[in-house]
């Protein structure tokens, strides 16, 4: 099926490494997940609330002590009412996106307008300026601003690979971040499409499903005078 949206992971490949991009968005051949990948995997589901934190390590393979850090992992993490929402954004005239845009929020608390983003990771992998800085923040930022008409407070969550325990740095973005997403957005639009590449991509069947529900947590929290603040899972 063709991918129609873009999203940040693809453009943050895109950006990085053009020969990969290629391999696996447009002929569909994904490398296989790390190790670490893995790791994090399992543990923002069990977050989420979607696995069991040590039946799933143990289908991964995982053995002893890898087990005992990722349900450290969990029980510190920190908890939010809404948790792995993908929201699907339209390109309009009012936001000048040549495409849609999809992101997948770690968690969300729309009463307090936050935005949480986890990083599952080394223990000394991420500081305040590093956060400050995050394009992906900027991204996430940008979509609840889409939302919601407000821009977020933002909080990156670190959950240490090591030994499980939790460090939340805080930050936010403006109007400048917005565009500048935006602009990066549809520069790589044009890209794909100049190089032949955009109505090549593929997408599988499990994807197409998630855009589907993308779609469907827009609408159900965008902005609107009567309801905001009271839609809440």
């Amino acid at each position: 099926m063709i991918k129609e949206y873009i999203s940040y992971s693809e453009y943050w490949l895109y950006t990085n490494d053009q020969t990969r991009y290629y391999m696996q968005y447009v002929l569909g051949i994904r490398e296989p997940a790390n190790e670490a990948m893995r790791f994090g995997s399992i543990v923002h589901g069990a977050v989420a609330g979607e696995c069991d934190v040590e039946e799933a390590m143990k289908k991964e393979f995982f053995t002893g002590d890898r087990i005992r850090v990722a349900k450290e992992c969990v029980k510190n993490a920190k908890q939010v009412p809404v948790q792995e929402l993908p929201i699907y954004i339209k390109g309009h005239k009012g936001n000048n996106l040549k495409c849609p845009v999809l992101m997948i929020y770690d968690g969300l608390d729309f009463k307090e307008n936050l935005i949480l983003e986890r990083k599952t990771t080394k223990s000394g992998w991420a500081n305040q300026e590093i956060v400050d800085d995050a394009e992906q923040l900027s991204w996430y930022s940008m979509g609840y601003f889409e939302m919601k008409e407000i821009y977020p407070i933002i909080e990156l969550e670190r959950l240490s690979s090591t030994n499980g325990k939790s460090k939340i740095f805080h930050t936010t973005r403006d109007e400048h971040d917005r565009l500048r997403v935006i602009e990066n957005i549809n520069l790589m639009y044009d890209e794909l499409v100049s190089k032949g590449w955009w109505e090549r991509r593929q997408i599988s069947e499990d994807r197409a499903k998630n855009t589907i529900i993308a779609r469907d947590n827009f609408k159900k929290y965008e902005y609107s005078s009567t309801s905001l603040g009271d839609n809440q899972e």
